[in-house]
């Protein structure tokens, strides 16, 4: 991701980009590895990006807190409150990072809405900026449609939200 990131700084120009107002959005183990390159300053150093250049980030169905693994059926998966507990992730270093963006969806059986509200905490605590939506009625794969042209309508929300995220966030 970190590579994508740097690759882009240098080579967008070519694609009607501006580096300068990078705004990044991921899925899923995607939107992982995301957070390890934005969050992790050694992986944009290590490839060579310019972490100032990153305006925002916008996840969808993020997996974040999910140790210890949570093996129960989705029919017994009551524990859709935030909890007090730290989650698992990488130290997050209290300094200047670009606004996130958190969704997910209320359905998703896979990563559990838990997993955005525990990184949203964090973030806000380290003094960031960073919005939690939880989406009704969205699943997991769901959340994706309304990046899909042929689907957008059907989850409509999901997209708008991006696109506010950005424009809050200087986007152009």
């Amino acid at each position: 991701m970190a590579g994508a990131i740097s690759w882009f700084e240098k080579q967008g120009k070519r694609f009607c980009g501006d580096a300068s107002h990078l705004f990044a959005v991921a899925h899923s183990a995607g939107a992982y590895n995301l957070y390890l390159a934005i969050l992790s300053p050694k992986y944009l150093k290590e490839a060579g990006a310019d972490p100032s250049m990153i305006r925002g980030v916008a996840t969808l169905a993020r997996p974040f807190d999910f140790l210890p693994v949570d093996t129960r059926p989705p029919s017994i998966q009551l524990d859709r409150n935030p909890t007090s507990r730290q989650p698992n992730c990488l130290p997050m270093p209290a300094l200047q990072h670009p606004a996130f963006l958190l969704q997910t969806g209320a359905d998703d059986m896979m990563v559990y809405p838990k997993n955005g509200w525990s990184l949203d905490r964090i973030l806000r605590e380290k003094g960031g900026s960073s919005e939690f939506i939880e989406h009704k009625v969205i699943s997991h794969i769901g959340i994706l449609k309304p990046l899909a042209r042929p689907f957008r309508s059907a989850a409509l929300a999901v997209m708008e939200d991006i696109l506010g995220f950005h424009a809050r966030h200087g986007g152009t």
